[in-house]
């Protein structure tokens, strides 16, 4: 599936307060955590967390969130997912070989019994399947790595960027 849209429609979430705060931090930062882990890790995903991340970052946090969608290795996927709703060819590429350079480290260098690398394996090939099935970016649309997040005019500075997932998971809550 390729997706094309020009114009990314963003809104404002409000910043919690009190508990509610501390609650949406903390559950950033172990999302966080998971999604770094699902970098190396075959079998946890990666994006799923990072966008969990940023959700709850942008409550809690909104400077933080800016920073992690301005972040070099981070942000170009996060803003490509929520301006676009989609992921480019070269990241599904590089992920899907991620994958399997793991994958085979893991089954060949683990020493691990058949049935531990069949589940290995298994786990392995639903990521990529996940991965291909992800919708691709159109190649003409510009690359989010090439504009970093910042305050669009019609806003006002002191709030962050915020777009479909976040009111996606709004309406599921």
């Amino acid at each position: 599936m390729t997706i094309r849209n020009n114009q990314p429609h963003r809104s404002l979430a409000p910043t919690a307060t009190g508990l509610r705060r501390v609650v949406y931090f903390i559950a950033a930062g172990l999302f966080l955590i998971l999604g770094v882990a699902g970098v190396v890790l075959p079998g946890l995903p990666t994006t799923p967390f990072l966008l969990l991340t940023s959700y709850f970052l942008l409550r809690s946090s909104p400077a933080l969130n800016k920073r992690l969608l301005n972040s070099r290795f981070l942000g170009p996927l996060l803003r490509d997912w929520d301006e676009h709703r989609g992921i480019r060819p070269a990241v599904k590429m590089r992920a899907v070989l991620l994958v399997i350079i793991l994958l085979s480290a893991s089954i060949g260098l683990g020493g691990l019994s058949t049935p531990v690398n069949a589940a290995i394996l298994s786990l392995g090939g639903i990521g990529v399947i996940v991965i291909l099935r992800l919708p691709t970016i159109d190649a003409r649309e510009p690359a989010a790595d090439e504009a970093p997040v910042t305050a669009a005019p019609h806003r006002r500075p002191d709030k962050s960027y915020d777009g479909k997932l976040s009111r996606a998971i709004d309406r599921a809550g």
